[in-house]
C-alpha cells in the first residue's frame, strides 16, 4: 500500500480503527464537528493518530504532515509536531517551531506557557498546559 502514492485514513471506528492505521498512515478520518472534532483529534492523539477533518482554527495547522515518528500523545512529522502532552519537541537540528497551543474548547490560547531551548546546535520548544489542551508546533527551516 505505501507504493502506491496516495493519502489514505481509517474511517472513523475509535481506538481500534486508529491502531490499525500505523500499518499505513496515522490518519483517522472523522465527522464529528466543533467541540466533538477537537475532543476527537486529541483522542487519536492519545494513540499517535491524527485526526483528518476540516473544523476550526486549529485545523488549519495540521496539514501537510510527513510522519516521522508516533506515540501517545505525539505525532512528529517532517513539517510539524502535533502533541496533547506537555515537554520538550524538536526536530534534532537548528529548526524552531511557530508554535500554536489551544484549550479545551478548541480556542487559541493567547499567551501560552511555551520557550525555546537551545544546546549544541539543536533547538528544542518546551511546553507546559494543562490537560485538556493540543498544541501544535509548525517547523521553521533552520
Amino acid at each position: 500500500m505505501t507504493r502506491w502514492r496516495l493519502q489514505h485514513f481509517t474511517e472513523d471506528f475509535g481506538a481500534s480503527g486508529i491502531f490499525s492505521t500505523h500499518l499505513s498512515t496515522p490518519l483517522s478520518h472523522s465527522y464529528k464537528r466543533g467541540l466533538a472534532g477537537f475532543q476527537y483529534l486529541r483522542e487519536t492523539l492519545d494513540h499517535g493518530g491524527v485526526a483528518f477533518m476540516r473544523v476550526g482554527d486549529w485545523s488549519d495547522y495540521l496539514f501537510p504532515i510527513t510522519p516521522i515518528e508516533l506515540r501517545a500523545g505525539v505525532v512528529i512529522a517532517e513539517e510539524r509536531i502535533l502533541t496533547n502532552r506537555s515537554g520538550r519537541f524538536g526536530w534534532g537540528d537548528g529548526s524552531r517551531a511557530e508554535v500554536r497551543v489551544y484549550d479545551g474548547q478548541g480556542r487559541p490560547v493567547e499567551q501560552p506557557d511555551v520557550r525555546e531551548i537551545e544546546a549544541g546546535g539543536e533547538v528544542l520548544t518546551e511546553i507546559r498546559m494543562p490537560s485538556d489542551h493540543l498544541a501544535i508546533l509548525v517547523r521553521q527551516n533552520p
